[in-house]
């Protein structure tokens, strides 16, 4: 059974062939050069299970990503690595390699998207030299287009508020490599994850405006500051969705943000733990935290999702179900992160950025540039507005004696949430995703509630019927969070 969030069960997998002809050229006509005014297919290729890349003759081989000189392994686990297969929902969006082209393959690249957990992977490989020094790597996603879309919701945040809009970039700065080895060299894999969102609304816009582009640059992050802990380094990818935080660091050297931390695999996870005992960890997270967080990703990928921590303050989203209790894992928390760069060793990676048409859309046969292998609407699930939750509170006034016995007033007031609940009515499924698969919804959590007060303070508190003690001056007590 594949788990998302939701359950995914899929009885088979559809794979599509497309075609094309070539255009007769009518005799007596002259000849005309079409070499860049025609649609360039992607070349579908074994991504899966190839030793190295389909190249042009005369270039050097160019390994797999996978395994071999300049791999992926340096950032991420081998959970992470076999999270490729076809069997598991990969499909190919774009590919510049090319066996046929007269010249060497400069910088090319290749996308790889999951149909069951809307999640796409940018592999890029490096051909031309860097001569700078780098501490982290900079990617960004972006939007070109004047329709407003929630392509991008997932991105930048771990709980979704679907009344706010969605901004159209997305940032994120890499975390070092495990093994030690710099982040910036020649002849080396990088690979840039993204979860996105389905958006019914893409289908209708004209193909010729909108389109995907993403960027890839570096900077020298000198030190960083997770809650106002000192990690000394990135080790793990800090996004957000406001437009150029990063790009601050080249010119001002010191960028605070509110962002995502996210950690792709489950390896990664052990690996930034340094005390199971107390959940002490390399990411400057809260022990505690941390801890259920960990102990409760170990018992998903054992037995099943029901056992991942719900109301910790972090957000779980692409457990899905695979091989041998190997399910990949994508662990996103909301934080406070402070850095500090350096003007040295700041650039753009050569020939990006890069922009594509976007999937999804009617994209003619002469349309100019790459068209994509896979062309259907990206993205699994979205939401459709915001549901209203019914709660039930009951409030007490009480009068207290402070230390000098003065006496003042304060309000208890017990939270109950609804014993049952449905609102499934808001979410959105993409229709591609349904042709192939039958989805379930087994689950819904009510997280938190956060009230407002007329000093407009905030107090979240949890949702096993615990008193939130409310005084006189505003001031909140109890246990929330």
């Amino acid at each position: 059974m594949k788990k998302f969030l939701i359950y995914f069960c899929y009885a088979a997998i559809l794979c599509s062939i497309c075609s094309c002809s070539k255009e007769a050229i009518e005799l007596n006509q002259p000849v005309v050069n079409n070499y860049g005014t025609r649609a360039i297919p992607t070349l579908w290729f074994d991504w899966e299970n190839a030793d190295y890349m389909p190249t042009p003759p005369g270039q050097a081989q160019i390994p797999s990503p996978w395994v071999g000189a300049g791999s992926i392994a340096s950032f991420y686990g081998l959970d992470v690595i076999s999270d490729r297969r076809i069997a598991d929902g990969w499909e190919l969006l774009y590919s510049t390699f090319n066996p046929n082209t007269t010249g060497p393959l400069v910088n090319p690249y290749f996308i790889l998207y999951n149909k069951y957990r809307g999640i796409m992977r940018i592999f890029l490989y490096t051909t031309t030299q860097f001569v700078a020094q780098s501490s982290n790597i900079q990617d960004a996603l972006s939007i070109i287009s004047t329709h407003p879309t929630t392509l991008f919701r997932f991105l930048g945040d771990d709980t979704i508020d679907a009344s706010l809009p969605v901004p159209s970039v997305y940032e994120q700065i890499q975390p070092i490599p495990f093994d030690g080895s710099l982040p910036l060299a020649a002849n080396k894999w990088y690979m840039m994850q993204y979860e996105l969102a389905y958006d019914p609304t893409i289908k209708d816009i004209p193909y010729n405006q909108i389109q995907l582009n993403w960027r890839l640059n570096y900077y020298n992050v000198t030190s960083v500051n997770f809650d106002g802990t000192a990690v000394g380094q990135i080790k793990g990818t800090i996004g957000a969705q406001n437009a150029n935080n990063f790009s601050a660091l080249n010119t001002t050297k010191d960028v605070s943000l509110t962002g995502i931390l996210s950690i792709i695999g489950q390896g990664a996870i052990g690996n930034y733990l340094t005390n199971s005992q107390t959940g002490a960890n390399s990411l400057g997270l809260n022990p505690l935290i941390f801890k259920s967080i960990y102990n409760g990703i170990q018992s998903a990928t054992t037995s099943s999702i029901k056992n991942l921590p719900s109301a910790i303050g972090s957000f779980l989203s692409g457990v899905f179900g695979g091989r041998n209790n190997s399910q990949p894992i994508n662990l996103t928390i909301y934080t406070d992160v402070s850095m500090k760069g350096s003007e040295i060793g700041a650039g753009a990676f050569p020939s990006t950025p890069i922009s594509m048409w976007m999937p999804g859309t009617e994209i003619p046969s002469n349309a100019v540039g790459l068209i994509p292998y896979y062309n259907k609407q990206l993205g699994v699930i979205n939401f459709n507005g915001t549901p209203d939750i019914v709660i039930d509170e009951e409030c007490y006034l009480t009068t207290e004696y402070d230390q000098d016995g003065h006496p003042y007033t304060q309000t208890v007031s017990y939270i109950y949430t609804p014993s049952t609940y449905d609102y499934s009515s808001y979410i959105q499924i993409n229709p591609d995703v349904l042709d192939i698969a039958n989805v379930d919804i087994v689950k819904q959590d009510i997280i938190n509630i956060k009230r407002w007060y007329s000093d407009n303070s905030i107090a979240s508190v949890d949702v096993n019927e615990r008193p939130l003690i409310m005084t006189s001056d505003g001031s909140a007590d109890g246990e929330y969070y």
